[in-house]
């Protein structure tokens, strides 16, 4: 429709969804001036110096699951591009000109990139946008296979790294923000003091030490104020004034550093020790000058999300630090135990070995942040083959790297952590006699379920269906505890297909009467927004409401059966998702017979934001302090699981 000769209209046909993708299909007829309209409204000529708001970030449809700009003008975010590039180059810049009062850099040339860029008349648009901003339009480069643009550059990029292929100019970019931390609180005339931990451009791989000296609040909570900028040109070690209107605000890392053997509080000299790891991650090291001790805070930059406004509280997030001599202690106490000594000569056994980490970290193992638990993760991995000397040390395994790995995802180097575990999977359990070593393997892919891909997960359910008799094989005579555990199991799979998920969930709706205990399974077989797998995964909202009527149908209504009927029926603002409001309204009334208030009733009135304590319910234990979860209920909710 937008090519040479374009047809003067199209028929297009918009499928259903779910089992009526056919029957509730519709079939319209696409005019070609309706769809250059659309273009035009997407690149509109906006007027010289009109750029995008940055203020109304709240704002804007909501639907789907998915958060919508705001502002769908393309040529404003272009406009505001330039803009906020003229602060990076500097002012007195060739490129810089004033339009209108407002500072913006001139392209020489624009080269396109995508798809989307295609059609001729998309890209006239750009050129017509900046010819009206600039008076000239700039030099329009020739792209060739736009569609693949990306992927090419990406695998170019790659092998001349890998130095393979020829030898050709590598073009580094490095961090595209610079990073600050807050060193005391905002003043009221709005700047924030902060000093610069690394500056923009700066290349991964890099680690540096500040010369600045800073002084910190041992045993007691202090907190660390991150905010990067995209046109700041600080250095490394500059202390800043910060406009708040040129920064962004991630989220803040409250912890405890602990110091000494008493729990009086110590103002301590340190400096800072900065690296950006090849993997997008920002860590700093306060390094005491008075002492040995060490403590690392490590920050995700990559993938990382803005802080909304909203208040001081929305920006926090609590952790605690563990000094890296602790870590190291844990670590060599992990060697010890699975390095293939003989038990009886080890100082530690697998029995007592998580009481001992408890103390070497000074933390209790629920209270372990992710880059402690990741560390103990590196160090199981390293002694795995020990888990075969024996049975207890087997389950001890087991127990604790799954622990150590739950919930899968979220962490650096989580994929190849997953992978390594993977070798774990295909080796299979050694003691398989023991009842306990069996249920730990069941409890330890629970954990680490989640960062494997869809095709793992299948292959994963195939197996635990064959020995639950799922498939159509004889059953393996299981243990209460392992069929409990292996239903779990079936339900942390959240990569299988809705029909998957739908079979699961009728099965256990049919042994509902004589095993109330696997309730908490339906909940999360058939929940309406899931912790990380896809939408198109959740099961249809047909299915889900017949499975709420079973259940509102049974004549007790216990805790774990109103639990599951809310998770089930929730409200997520997502038409392809919920149950009809008749459903829910039966739901509702059933629950409040059963002396239920309607506090606990609230997702089946309205869309709620899954909570740190929803997620640690759904996985039945507190995930990892410090994880970035994407929680995909109705408007998107980046929860900070703490």
């Amino acid at each position: 429709m937008l090519g040479d000769d374009p047809p003067h209209e199209m028929p297009i046909t918009i499928l259903g969804a779910g089992r009526s993708v056919i029957g509730e299909s519709v079939a319209l007829d696409l005019r070609q001036d309706e769809v250059t309209r659309a273009v035009e409204d997407f690149l509109p000529i906006t007027p010289r110096g009109a750029v995008r708001s940055s203020r109304d970030r709240r704002a804007g449809l909501r639907e789907l699951g998915l958060p919508y700009e705001t502002d769908i003008a393309i040529t404003r975010h272009l406009a505001s591009f330039l803009a906020r590039s003229s602060t990076a180059v500097g002012e007195h810049h060739r490129a810089v000109v004033v339009i209108d009062g407002r500072l913006m850099v001139r392209p020489d040339s624009v080269l396109f990139n995508g798809g989307f860029f295609t059609p001729q008349v998309v890209r006239d648009r750009v050129s017509l946008a900046l010819q009206s901003w600039f008076g000239r339009a700039p030099r329009m480069l020739t792209a060739g296979n736009l569609e693949a643009a990306v992927a090419i550059g990406a695998a170019t990029y790659a092998r001349l790294r890998a130095g393979v292929g020829p030898s050709m100019s590598l073009v580094k970019a490095g961090s595209g923000r610079a990073y600050f931390i807050a060193v005391r609180a905002p003043h009221t005339d709005g700047a924030i003091t902060a000093v610069c931990v690394l500056a923009r451009g700066t290349e991964e791989g890099t680690d540096a030490r500040l010369g600045h000296p800073f002084t910190v609040t041992t045993n007691h909570p202090v907190s660390f104020a991150l905010y990067s900028s995209a046109i700041r040109s600080d250095r490394s070690g500059d202390i800043v004034a910060l406009d708040t209107d040129e920064v962004q605000q991630h989220t803040s890392l409250v912890t405890v550093l602990r110091y000494g053997r008493k729990s009086r509080h110590v103002e301590l000299p340190v400096r800072l020790l900065v690296a950006f790891t090849e993997v997008g991650t920002l860590e700093l090291w306060c390094e005491s000058q008075s002492s040995e001790h060490r403590w690392r805070l490590q920050f995700q930059t990559r993938n990382g999300e803005e802080v909304e406004d909203g208040g001081p509280g929305e920006a926090v997030s609590t952790d605690v630090m563990v000094a890296e001599e602790a870590i190291i202690a844990a670590e060599d106490a992990i060697r010890s135990v699975f390095d293939g000594r003989d038990p009886d000569e080890a100082d530690l056994g697998a029995e007592n070995l998580v009481a001992h980490l408890e103390k070497t970290t000074g933390f209790g193992k629920s209270a372990w942040p992710v880059g402690v638990v990741r560390r103990l993760a590196d160090a199981l991995l390293a002694v795995a083959d020990g888990r075969r000397r024996s049975a207890p040390l087997e389950a001890r395994w087991l127990n604790l790297f799954g622990f150590c790995i739950r919930p899968g995802f979220g962490a650096a180097k989580d994929p190849w952590r997953v992978g390594e575990a993977r070798k774990v999977y295909v080796a299979g359990i050694t003691f398989t006699n023991s009842i306990q070593n069996r249920v730990e393997w069941l409890v330890l892919w629970q954990r680490a379920a989640g960062g494997f891909s869809a095709g793992q997960q299948c292959e994963l359910a195939q197996r635990v269906m064959g020995e639950m008799g799922l498939s159509g094989k004889k059953a393996a005579r299981l243990n209460p505890q392992e069929e409990r555990e292996s239903w779990r199991l079936l339900a942390s799979l959240e990569r299988l297909d809705a029909v998957a998920r739908v079979r699961f969930g009728d099965e256990v709706v049919r042994r509902i009467g004589r095993d109330v205990d696997n309730v908490s399974v339906l909940g999360r077989l058939g929940a309406r927004a899931p912790i990380y797998g896809p939408l198109t995964c959740v099961v249809p909202p047909a299915d889900a409401a017949r499975w709420i009527n079973q259940l509102a149908a049974l004549r007790r209504m216990t805790p774990d059966l109103a639990a599951a009927i809310v998770q089930i029926g929730a409200l997520t603002g997502d038409p392809l998702r919920d149950v009809e409001e008749s459903v829910r309204a039966t739901a509702r009334a059933r629950l409040r017979d059963a002396g239920f208030d309607d506090d606990a009733l609230r997702p089946l009135f309205e869309v709620v934001a899954t909570s740190a304590a929803d997620v640690n319910r759904v996985f039945g234990e507190p995930v990892p302090q410090g994880l970035r979860l994407e929680i995909q209920a109705g408007p998107r909710v980046s929860q900070d699981i703490r």
